[in-house]
């Protein structure tokens, strides 16, 4: 494979003297074989974990110092059991003019630590990798990037299957879990819906009802007010949660395919 610099059209002048990718979380950065293409990868949070991972990529001109925004990614994150392999749910990279970078959203199912413990071989190559292949100006390029998830622990689940009516397995997941993120008051409530489709084949799936009911375990009461997500493409549905405390809480979801009912009683747990 022949390999080709960027040229004028493939980048965009950087005007901002800003670094676009200032608050967020270094993951991983590297060089494009035979470019001057550097590739740097971040998460938005303090680290990745069982639910949706919004991750950023940033590709330079090291040559000319100006960012690439006409290149082409995918993800294929790979889970490596041993006897197995399988994929996730994931919204694919898309350059973002307003951010300057390529955004992507990972919805990694378990964590490396639950591959290591059902590990008999101890193969050590057991756990979540990223392939990523990055197209431009007619070439791709293939790389892989180690990556560690973590389990939240007890109270913070994100992330959801159930097995439909339908007879198909559907993953509900919190788009915006990080504590930080949760405030008392009216919040903005966003999830993706996904359907498996195959060990690697996760599509989105548009076009359902939600509905959900906000209780705190602990407490035993509900909080008025909420307004169920509705959608919005690509498998996402915002609406609002009122959160009356601080606490556990729990969001109890209903999933309906017009009138079919596929799914009750699918629970996202967060605290904060």
């Amino acid at each position: 494979m022949s390999f080709a610099a960027c040229s004028k059209s493939d980048v965009t002048d950087n005007s901002k003297p800003t670094d676009p990718a200032a608050d967020y979380s270094k993951m991983a950065s590297y060089v494009l074989s035979g470019t001057s293409i550097r590739v740097d990868v971040y998460r938005q949070y303090d680290s990745l974990f069982v639910g949706y991972n919004p991750l950023y990529f940033k590709l330079t001109d090291t040559a000319s110092g100006q960012l690439v925004n006409n290149a082409s990614l995918m993800l294929n994150p790979t889970m490596n059991m041993g006897a197995m392999m399988h994929g996730c749910p994931i919204d694919q990279p898309e350059y973002i003019d307003s951010l300057r970078l390529y955004k992507a959203g990972i919805s990694f199912l378990m964590s490396s630590d639950a591959a290591m413990d059902m590990n008999e071989s101890m193969d050590m190559s057991v756990g979540w990798t990223l392939p990523t292949n990055i197209s431009l100006n007619g070439n791709t390029y293939k790389d892989t990037l180690p990556v560690t998830v973590k389990d939240m622990g007890v109270g913070k689940e994100f992330i959801q299957s159930t097995l439909g009516s339908d007879g198909n397995t559907y993953y509900l997941v919190l788009v915006h879990p990080w504590q930080k993120e949760q405030a008392v008051g009216m919040n903005d409530l966003e999830v993706a819906v996904y359907r498996k489709d195959g060990m690697f084949d996760f599509p989105a799936v548009d076009g359902l009802t939600l509905s959900f009911v906000p209780t705190m375990p602990s407490m035993g009461h509900s909080s008025p007010n909420n307004i169920a997500p509705v959608s919005i493409g690509n498998g996402h549905y915002k609406g609002k949660v009122n959160f009356t405390m601080t606490g556990d809480w729990q969001l109890d979801f209903t999933i309906k395919n017009g009138s079919n009912t596929l799914a009750n009683g699918v629970d996202i747990d967060l605290f904060f």
